[in-house]
């Protein structure tokens, strides 16, 4: 499903493979939303949405493996990146009780 066309009524969710984005990924597909999926692991991805999101890869620690993407249009853009201890617990984020 990698159709850069439609990309511009398309969600983008950044760290959809596990926890708070897994949820929302899965959500969106519920809802018929078209979404984009981007991933350091196309496998689990794969495994997880098949077909029925795009996938792409990308690394948010490694800022020139998203240029591609973040060229594209979204309709709008998810990040949930290990969002409540922050990026790798580098406090990429604030902690979950700062949240609150």
């Amino acid at each position: 499903m990698q159709h850069s066309d439609h990309r511009r009524n398309n969600i983008l969710v950044i760290g959809g493979t596990r926890g708070t984005g897994k949820t929302v990924v899965e959500q969106l597909i519920e809802r018929g939303c078209s979404c984009t999926v981007l991933a350091r692991n196309i496998a689990k991805a794969k495994g997880l949405f098949g077909d029925t999101v795009d996938i792409v890869y990308g690394d948010v620690t490694c800022p020139e493996s998203l240029q591609t993407v973040l060229n594209s249009t979204f309709a709008a853009i998810i990040y949930t990146v290990d969002i409540t201890d922050g990026l790798g617990g580098r406090g990429f984020a604030a902690k979950c009780l700062v949240i609150q």
